[in-house]
């Protein structure tokens, strides 16, 4: 058997059962991953001010491909200027930068739970220089957030901050209760953005999985959309948590002795290797399962799509990120078909016209759901190398 085929044969046998393929006694030496400390001591440090816990808990939010794209202006002890980090951003596979702004949201609504967990409300100035040209994100502020005292009891989804993830494994059997997302639903303010699910005894169902397949496989096949996650992915753990950012395996569900060997010795970002049709068929493969184990789906419109639009559907999604994970539900984000570059176009007009979303309106956030027992959490960036000096 030549090399070339061996390799194939193993990589395609590891992503079709690597959550099979798992040595309880390999893992007790292979992964040794860091975590979010119970409780998170720096809330217990009084040395530390309180908007810098505020800022550190935003930072544990969740945001596009893992760039962090944050950085702030600390105006005083408790009030903080929120911009985007241009040098952080996804121009091809983001370009209208809406996706970014969302995670902007998503930082807000996190720096919210932490700030309610030291007796403050948030009041959020959206946007203080106003709305913004592309050309001067980064220049301007995305929001203002104060902390003003408050005798509201802390808000509980602050203790479902600390094990959030976004969860890209292989979901189990087991199906989401329909009064869970309920529930959920009763807790998303209707100005943020809507919130519709679609479970999976929808009609529609199969018919979605097969346009989120085709999406991935189009911007995967895209040589410009599928560089800008080459450049965005680690490889091995040490990578992982010498950069705290970006893409993994691991973050992609992937664990046991298929990434212990998948991760140094198959994997490989090099552009000859990355934009292989071996590599691409892996990865669509791999995406594939993912999406047909999903046991709900669900999304958030709003009325427009203004950026204020955007970091307020970021604001939604991140409470609902949480809200889940309370009920112990896992969470992954199906963005490819929402993108905004030509090649998208015809597919997300079809999404948009299967789910009778007026012109008007648009889809922010589309995510799967559904039951695992796989949790890594993602490492994140000392915010002390985000301020602006």
């Amino acid at each position: 058997m030549s090399k070339k085929t061996s390799r194939k044969h193993f990589l395609n046998t590891s992503l079709s059962f690597g959550i099979i393929l798992t040595l309880p006694q390999f893992l007790e030496t292979c992964q040794s991953l860091p975590t979010r400390d119970e409780g998170m001591p720096i809330f217990a440090d009084a040395q530390v001010p309180n908007i810098w816990k505020a800022l550190y808990a935003g930072s544990l939010s969740p945001n596009p491909h893992n760039t962090q794209a944050w950085k702030f202006k600390v105006i005083s002890e408790r009030s903080v200027l929120l911009f985007v980090d241009e040098s952080r951003i996804l121009p091809f596979t983001d370009p209208s930068q809406r996706q970014i702004h969302i995670g902007q949201g998503c930082f807000i609504e996190c720096f919210k739970m932490g700030a309610s967990s030291l007796g403050f409300e948030t009041k959020v100035t959206y946007f203080p220089e106003g709305e913004y040209k592309m050309t001067q994100t980064g220049k301007k502020p995305v929001a203002k957030l104060s902390l003003e005292p408050t005798k509201e009891k802390p808000n509980p989804l602050f203790q479902s901050l600390q094990t959030r993830t976004t969860n890209r494994s292989v979901y189990s059997d087991k199906n989401v209760k329909g009064e869970d997302l309920l529930q959920i639903s009763g807790q998303i303010n209707s100005e943020q953005g809507n919130l519709i699910w679609i479970p999976g005894s929808n009609s529609k169902f199969s018919e979605i999985q097969g346009l989120l397949i085709e999406a991935f496989a189009l911007e995967i096949n895209l040589t410009r959309t599928n560089e800008e996650s080459r450049i965005w992915f680690r490889t091995t753990d040490s990578e992982i948590y010498e950069k705290k950012d970006g893409i993994s395996l691991r973050g992609n569900g992937m664990t046991g002795l298929s990434y212990f060997f998948i991760s140094n010795f198959f994997v490989s970002t090099k552009p000859e290797d990355w934009h292989s049709d071996f590599t691409k068929n892996a990865a669509i493969d791999s995406f594939r399962k993912q999406v047909n184990s999903a046991k709900a789906f669900g999304y958030i419109k709003t009325p427009k799509n203004s950026p204020r639009d955007w970091v307020n559907a970021g604001e939604s999604y991140a409470r609902v990120n949480l809200l889940l994970n309370e009920k112990r539900y896992a969470i992954h984000p199906m963005s490819q078909i929402l993108q905004e570059y030509p090649e998208m176009d015809a597919l997300r007009l079809k999404l948009e016209k299967l789910l009778e979303i007026p012109s008007s309106e648009k889809i922010q956030m589309l995510f799967r759901i559904g039951r695992s027992d796989y949790h890594f959490q993602s490492p994140r960036r000392d915010i002390s190398n985000l301020e602006i000096k």
